[in-house]
């Protein structure tokens, strides 16, 4: 089993009020010591990203080596003025960590890609 619930920070809790009302300190801090990879940066993968990054799991790694200029037009976490040589896994970390500084978000390094031309 788990100890007890670890107290979060009035910056913390401001963030996450809603969640702690609806499952706790105990789920939110257990959701705060998660990790998941995604795998891919499509538009489902973005908002899927952004919900997960939202609701405070604790690191979130993404892996997509497509460059920013082939990125999947329904990916709204790389901006359009992002740097064409740039991958578009680090292009959707930084748009993520400005979301919520509570979570680690990475580019992960990978062979991976979502580019359009995927069959």
């Amino acid at each position: 089993m788990t100890g007890p619930a670890k107290p979060l920070s009035d910056d913390q809790a401001a963030v996450y009020d809603r969640q702690l009302r609806v499952w706790g300190v105990e789920v939110q801090n257990r959701l705060s010591s998660s990790r998941v990879l995604i795998i891919g940066g499509n538009g489902l993968a973005a908002e899927v990203a952004k919900n997960i990054v939202l609701a405070g799991v604790g690191h979130v790694g993404i892996a997509d080596s497509t460059p920013c200029s082939q990125a999947h037009f329904g990916n709204f976490l790389v901006p359009a003025d992002a740097p064409p040589e740039s991958t578009v896994a680090e292009a959707c970390a930084r748009t993520l960590q400005g979301m919520n500084p509570f979570v680690e978000v990475a580019a992960e390094d990978c062979c991976c890609s979502s580019s359009r031309n995927d069959g």
